[in-house]
């Protein structure tokens, strides 16, 4: 299992809030800027808040909306996930935008 931490002040904690990330590692030009969400409470993702972004769920009318949704909980899955080039837009905690590392435990 993945454990998402930040570091605040020099010191690494656990992560809670919402991380963005692009459709495009999985969805290849198609969800090319295509923004998903999933939500990480105490440094643990939980795959069942995997959700598109609210600004592009107009994009999905003519797309198969629970295919692409099951991708991107298997993206998150990935070792590389938040590694990846394309990985994570920010993350949003409520002290501001931090970079979060997933920490294998």
């Amino acid at each position: 299992m993945k454990y998402y931490t930040v570091e605040i002040g020099g010191e690494e904690v656990p992560f809670t809030g919402t991380i963005e990330f692009d459709g495009y590692p999985f969805g290849d030009t198609l969800l090319e800027d295509v923004r998903f969400l999933a939500d990480v409470e105490s440094g643990i993702l939980d795959i069942h808040t995997v959700r598109i972004h609210p600004e592009d769920e107009d994009y999905f009318k003519d797309l198969n909306t629970k295919k692409w949704l099951r991708e991107a909980v298997a993206h998150t899955k990935d070792p590389c996930f938040l590694h990846s080039e394309f990985g994570v837009y920010k993350t949003h905690m409520n002290l501001g935008d931090f970079v979060v590392w997933p920490v294998e435990s």
